[in-house]
């Protein structure tokens, strides 16, 4: 099976969860006793400001980010039995169906329903300048979340600003640092590819125009070493080594580990060498502040691309469509020759909005 990020593996099957693309904001929070204390509960004001990134062309104006300041709540579990360990796919999904179907599972998932929709939940709203104030908001984790599509250029664009918040017993006010509008593009397929320049270890510039790509499939491959999926990375390997003749498919494997010091570069290499990632291409960001990774709208690692080998160079898979593909086929190999000898159409390349589920989950 491919080895992807993802939630619980026992409630996948059932509540499976859509890749959001969210970035975690680094908050302060000022901490002050409450002159309050004869109240039971602490209530906080939560205030700050969203910022266009001003590297982009593209903007959006703030009050048409629909947004929410929302408790994370995290559902109990279905009851699963003692043995769901040892069970095959199979047997878990034969389990989930028939306990969901049974009057047990039909109040299982209404309670579950019911804590979501009494979450606390806030509307955000912001003024010309991008600040927000949200008041008695009380104690939790929070998620806050906002997102609004737009089609420019024949691309559409998802705008989305997220942020963690904690809110502590004893807080009267939290100041969240300047939090990006995040700007993802969707591509879907049959749509041009961003061109990349990016640099290989010896200095060299890496795009597509290089001769050595020319009449190929190209698999883009983002990752980083801190990923905590390297089976990925093999099956990527596997794929390669399989496919690259037969299929005239070239690997790109983009590295985006932050090798500025000698030192860092050292140990990257090595890790690669240690865990057999070693065959096709390779090119290095530098960290995930480069103009490629903006352009391809790479929000989380692993994270992979099917390029046309025409020299228009278009998008064959994109990297949301990808994962759904994860999900449904056994391996890398199977997905990319599939696709390649047109067993399978493609599927949506644009991911859905979160429910208020998976919004209160991730």
């Amino acid at each position: 099976m491919i080895l992807i990020p993802q939630s619980n593996p026992m409630l996948r099957v059932v509540f499976p969860l859509v890749l959001a693309f969210v970035f975690a904001n680094v908050v302060q929070t000022s901490q002050a006793q409450s002159p309050r204390k004869a109240q039971k509960q602490q209530l906080a004001t939560v205030q700050g400001v969203i910022k266009n990134d001003s590297r982009k062309k593209f903007r959006v104006s703030y009050d048409e980010i629909k947004t929410a300041l929302r408790k994370i709540i995290i559902p109990k579990d279905p009851p699963f039995p003692a043995n769901w360990k040892s069970m095959d796919e199979a047997g878990r999904k034969g389990w989930l169906t028939k306990f969901l179907q049974s009057e047990r599972g039909k109040r299982f998932v209404k309670n579950r329903e019911k804590t979501l929709n009494e979450a606390p939940s806030f509307e955000v709203k912001y003024n010309d300048k991008g600040n927000f104030v949200v008041y008695d908001v009380p104690p939790g984790d929070y998620g806050l979340q906002g997102r609004i599509d737009k089609e420019i250029e024949g691309v559409n664009y998802g705008f989305e600003v997220f942020a963690r918040i904690k809110v502590l017993e004893d807080v009267d006010q939290i100041k969240l640092e300047p939090i990006p509008v995040t700007i993802t593009p969707f591509f879907k397929q049959g749509q041009f590819a961003p061109p990349i320049n990016l640099k290989s270890l010896s200095g060299e510039s890496l795009n597509f125009d290089l001769a050595a790509y020319k009449d190929h499939f190209i698999f883009l491959n983002f990752m980083n070493t801190s990923d905590l999926t390297p089976g990925f990375q093999q099956q990527v390997q596997a794929m390669y080594k399989a496919l690259g003749k037969s299929h005239k498919v070239k690997l790109i494997t983009i590295v985006m580990d932050d090798i500025t010091k000698d030192s860092a570069k050292k140990k990257t290499i090595n890790w690669l060498k240690s865990k057999k990632i070693t065959s096709g291409s390779f090119a290095f960001t530098n960290g995930w502040d480069d103009s490629a990774i903006e352009d391809y709208g790479v929000r989380s690692t692993p994270s992979g691309w099917l390029i046309s080998p025409d020299a228009e160079r278009k998008i064959v898979i994109s990297q949301h469509e990808f994962f759904r593909l994860a999900r449904m086929k056994p391996t890398i190999t199977a997905i990319i020759k599939d696709r390649i000898d047109g067993k399978d159409t493609p599927t949506l390349a644009t991911p859905e909005e979160p429910s208020k589920e998976e919004s209160s989950e991730n």
